[in-house]
């Protein structure tokens, strides 16, 4: 996560609409959110049935989706994809479903 200023500008032209700009995102923080997502799998002890690059491109889809994307920076961000995987995982789950 060492280009944070990158990322805060790119987060800011996602902000405005620019579709490029998005793209450019998900290719520099993919990486990072994959190793997030990875965490999130283990810590659900096999408890549900997704894989890691499922789990980051269903979050990614509801970031791409969302009309109000009021990002405060580079931690907000990841702090807000991470907050996805972990509603697309509650929904995944026996309890959730």
């Amino acid at each position: 996560m060492g280009n944070r200023p990158q990322i805060t500008e790119l987060l800011d032209a996602v902000g405005r609409g620019d579709a490029d700009a998005q793209q450019e995102l998900f290719a520099r923080v993919y990486d990072e959110l994959k190793r997030i997502a990875r965490g999130h799998v283990r810590r659900s002890g096999g408890q549900i049935s997704i894989n890691p690059t499922t789990l980051l491109h269903e979050a990614w889809i509801k970031f791409a989706r969302a009309e109000d994307r009021q990002l405060s920076g580079s931690t907000h961000f990841y702090n807000l994809l991470a907050q996805a995987m972990r509603q697309v995982m509650q929904a995944m789950s026996p309890q959730g479903a």
